[in-house]
């Protein structure tokens, strides 16, 4: 029997089992109340038996179980990183403004108290990248007005007006095992896709690759790379993390002084986001209205178009190339699943009835990005 099947009750009774059939075993019985004490702390025992049944299995893992059981792999659970983002600093007639590295400055439409800290200046005057203080995705949706923490002498205007680096979150148990398990997979080795893949997804800002030759010339390689919100990434970040990934030295790359092996010669870039507007007829239930529905229908469909985008990067292990479809089945079963909807019939994405399949090979890769939502509702 499962420890985690054993009930107190169970207990008690596997305990009466032992006893002869001449002694008195019934409830309230001297035996029965003696066995039933026993039986309590047994119980406790048990459930701790089940959970370290629990943690010894990757499936069943969690927390800091998973991090040991994934270490007999070298694999560590991914922390979360700071993000960083594009400040503009002017004067009052708004020519730029110097600011020293360390200055901080505080979020003035966030309910989360963010602090920002410039860490470095951009190749535009007046243009600086800051650091969000607090670990997280929490510091990746905030643009706007800044305020100094001290007092800057003719600043007149400080705001964030993009984005340098996204941040993630530490990595959830769900995602640490699947990499875990990812590893049986494939082989990592020799600049092959696989280790491509596992080493580029632990740079910062780096949540999704995809790698391909890049031709016409052989020893070229091509990553798509897309930020840890799934969306394209900045023009800055490819210029990091290809000094990171392939630095290009005395003119040449490939040259083995970066992360890629040598006479690799390796293209960082980032796919085109394609938006996809989406329409179909809705019928509704008794009691609820298509304006009713509209905002939890459009959340519904974002939190699919995100599945998407996160399976962007899995190599299909049948045809080895990368495939993303978007399929009318999935936009119908997302928006059937909410409670009102009666039915949703005529699905059309990006004004064809038929699936659509987005281009993902060494010369485009396409992200699908939800676009406009229409509903002819009844």
């Amino acid at each position: 029997m499962s420890l985690k099947n054993l009930t107190l009750q169970g207990l008690i009774d596997m305990g009466l089992e032992k006893v002869p059939a001449e002694f008195d075993r019934r409830t309230g019985s001297i035996i029965y109340d003696t066995i039933a004490s026993a039986a309590t702390p047994l119980l406790y025992v048990a459930m701790e038996g089940a959970q370290i049944e629990d943690a010894t299995y990757i499936e069943t893992t969690y927390g800091e179980y998973a991090d040991m059981l994934v270490a007999g792999k070298a694999i560590t659970r991914y922390p979360a990183t700071k993000a960083i983002k594009k400040g503009r600093f002017t004067t009052e007639k708004g020519a730029a403004i110097g600011i020293a590295n360390g200055t901080r400055f505080s979020a003035v439409d966030s309910a989360d108290g963010l602090i920002f800290s410039v860490v470095g200046p951009m190749d535009t005057p007046g243009e600086y990248m800051l650091e969000c203080e607090t670990a997280g995705t929490v510091g990746n949706s905030y643009y706007g007005p800044l305020i100094p923490i001290s007092y800057i002498d003719t600043l007149a205007t400080a705001e964030i007006i993009g984005d340098y680096r996204e941040a993630r979150d530490v990595e959830s148990d769900e995602d640490l095992k699947k990499r875990y398990l990812d590893t049986f997979k494939r082989n990592s080795f020799g600049g092959n896709v696989g280790q491509y893949d596992e080493e580029v997804k632990k740079l910062d800002g780096v949540g999704e690759v995809q790698v391909h030759r890049a031709y016409p010339k052989s020893g070229h390689v091509l990553l798509s790379i897309v930020g840890p919100s799934y969306r394209k990434i900045s023009a800055d970040l490819i210029k990091t993390l290809q000094d990171i990934i392939d630095p290009e030295i005395n003119g040449s790359q490939g040259t083995g002084l970066g992360m890629a092996p040598i006479f690799h010669t390796v293209h960082v870039t980032t796919p085109v986001e394609r938006t996809i507007p989406i329409s179909f007829k809705l019928q509704v239930l008794n009691g609820y209205t298509v304006a009713q529905l509209e905002p939890l229908i459009k959340a519904e469909l974002e939190n699919l178009f995100v599945t998407m985008r996160k399976e962007w990067g899995v190599l299909n292990e049948t045809t080895h190339t990368y495939i993303t479809i978007v399929y009318t089945s999935r936009i119908i079963v997302a928006v059937s699943g909410i409670l009102g909807v009666a039915n949703i019939s005529d699905v059309k994405i990006d004004g064809s009835a038929n699936d659509l399949s987005l281009k993902e090979t060494g010369a485009l890769q396409e992200l699908p990005i939800l676009g406009a939502i229409s509903i002819n509702g009844e």
